[in-house]
């Protein structure tokens, strides 16, 4: 069930995978059960000889031993459990290995961008349950944790979950180089670090034999100074400053800048528009982004105004952009029907002229029969003819 497990993550992850699995042919239903209903009569004839000794058949002697005991998997069950998910994900890095890390050649209809931008929070969930098992499985102070196969078995499979957890976040940059940062990529790479700290912890609580409260306080500290990290870096202005940082650095061989991006993040781009503005070459480019500081500047300003949303961060991009571009309004091309997300001028709409109605065609006499002759009108009467 481990193994059918991960085998399903890496094929949602890998399209290499998943496409050896999409070519598996399954057997015809109808051969399927009478070889079936053959095999179960044929197992019947011969069950008499694979019935176990009395000895393995007997009542269980587990009534003495603890609950946390009796549902404990045996030695020989771990090592054959972790046989079988180290194989697994021994095909996963080789492939990530010969694919993602140096670059060789895919097979026909795979490209990179499928292959690097696809499944990258997949193999975070996979690292995780991983990581649960281990936990689950080997409790300090087992007859598992223990056994040096076992030890040794579990430090390979962690080693291979760093692994994995290294190419979750080298698809991550990938995607970024090819679209650009944003708040929730970064904030993803962070959980991935996140991640990685956990299972290293892991199995230096299993290779040291530390408890399970040190366990927990360690992950615990590690996820406090995460977030704390967070909460005191600026999310927003970090994506901001490297997308202008790479576009400056690589033009246009980098990402495409997305400005409606940039807008959204509100006063956190203030500093990397004015940037921007400056090294605008394009007359219209550096008119949408001295549009797009403007609105941002304003905005900021009012927020300052008041002292229940005025912060100190807050101040000191303004002053900094003041500094920059001054605190005047610009002139700008005027807009009559508004600007669009990025600062591009809206055209105007598109109206419609009433085509003129068509004449209304006389109406026709139906033409007479072929071969009739007319019929005389009749001539009025004379006075004299009537009598």
């Amino acid at each position: 069930m481990g193994g059918a497990t991960f085998l399903g993550q890496f094929a949602s992850a890998n399209p290499l995978i998943g496409r050896a699995f999409s070519q598996i042919v399954l057997p015809d239903l109808w051969a399927t059960t009478w070889r079936t209903l053959f095999g179960l009569c044929v197992l019947v004839a011969i069950w008499a000889s694979l019935r176990p000794s009395p000895y393995t058949t007997g009542p269980s002697r587990s009534g003495d031993r603890s609950i946390g005991t009796v549902f404990e998997p045996g030695v020989a069950t771990l090592i054959l459990s972790l046989v079988t998910f180290n194989t697994i994900f021994a095909v996963e890095n080789m492939l990530d290995i010969v694919f993602l890390w140096s670059g060789a050649g895919l097979p026909s209809g795979v490209t990179m961008a499928d292959y690097a931008h696809r499944g990258a929070y997949s193999l975070i969930v996979t690292a995780l349950l991983a990581a649960v098992f281990v936990l689950l499985a080997l409790r300090p102070g087992s007859a598992a944790a223990a056994s040096p196969l076992v030890r040794r078995l579990v430090t390979v499979w962690i080693v291979q979950n760093l692994l994995l957890v290294a190419s979750s976040a080298l698809r991550t940059l990938d995607y970024v180089d090819a679209y650009g940062m944003t708040v929730l990529r970064l904030s993803a790479l962070a959980w991935m670090g996140l991640v990685a700290t956990g299972l290293a912890l892991i199995g230096w609580q299993l290779l040291a034999g530390k408890s399970a409260a040190w366990l927990i306080n360690a992950n615990g500290l590690a996820a406090t100074a995460v977030l704390m990290m967070a909460s005191i870096a600026d999310l927003g202005a970090t994506a901001a400053a490297w997308n202008v940082r790479t576009v400056l650095a690589k033009g246009k061989a980098g990402p495409p800048l997305d400005l409606c991006y940039m807008a959204q993040l509100g006063s956190s781009s203030l500093v990397s528009l004015a940037v921007l503005e400056q090294y605008a070459r394009d007359p219209r480019l550096r008119e949408r982004l001295t549009y797009l500081r403007w609105e941002n500047q304003i905005e900021t300003a009012n927020a300052q105004a008041d002292w229940h949303l005025w912060t100190p961060r807050d101040a000191r991009r303004l002053t900094t952009v003041r500094a920059m571009v001054g605190g005047k309004a610009p002139r700008l091309r005027s807009a009559p029907d508004g600007r669009s997300c990025d600062g591009l001028i809206l055209p105007p709409p598109m109206v419609e002229e009433p085509s003129a109605p068509l004449p209304t065609p006389a109406p026709q006499m139906p033409a007479p029969p072929p071969h009739s002759r007319p019929t005389p009108s009749p001539k009025p009467l004379t006075p004299g003819a009537q009598q």
